[in-house]
Order: structure tokens, then C-alpha cells, then sequence
């Protein structure tokens, strides 16, 4: 596992090609997670200790590379669902 990220300043902690649990950029509720945002807002992600995994895939793209208030929405009521 190796620092890094997008930009000067901007490092967090990537493993086997996806993104890790850190303070900075709390995406899942676990430690035991990992995912990564696509082009446009897209979303995979998975936390083995809540037994999920969540995929989201748009049918508009935003500007953005590093996530979306859509998937993290879907993020958040999936977790307050379980």
C-alpha cells in the first residue's frame, strides 16, 4: 500500500487499485472497505464487514472525477437501510 492521490497535498492511501478507509475521506463506515469513484460520478465500492457491495453507474455525467453527491447519497441510505 502507498500514499498517494490527486493532486500536490492531496495523498490517500490506494491498495491493489482501489481506494482505502482513512479519516480524510470517510466514504464507508468500516474499516474492512475499499472502492473508488469513476469519470463522471460512477461508484463501486465494498465493505466486508457490513457484508455490502454497491456499484452506481449514471445515465448523466457530472464534470467531476472524484465522486458525487448522487453516489454518496446512495451510499449513505444504503447504510441507514441496514
Amino acid at each position: 500500500m502507498l500514499p498517494r492521490g490527486f493532486g500536490p497535498g492531496n495523498s490517500h492511501p490506494v491498495g491493489l487499485g482501489f481506494r482505502l478507509p482513512s479519516k480524510e475521506v470517510p466514504v464507508y463506515r468500516n474499516p474492512r472497505s475499499f472502492w473508488w469513484y469513476g469519470a463522471g460520478g460512477s461508484h463501486v465500492g465494498i465493505d466486508l464487514d457490513a457484508r455490502l457491495s454497491l456499484s452506481y453507474v449514471m445515465n448523466k455525467m457530472s464534470s467531476g472525477i472524484l465522486g458525487d453527491r448522487r453516489s454518496e447519497d446512495l451510499i449513505q441510505a444504503v447504510y441507514d437501510s441496514l
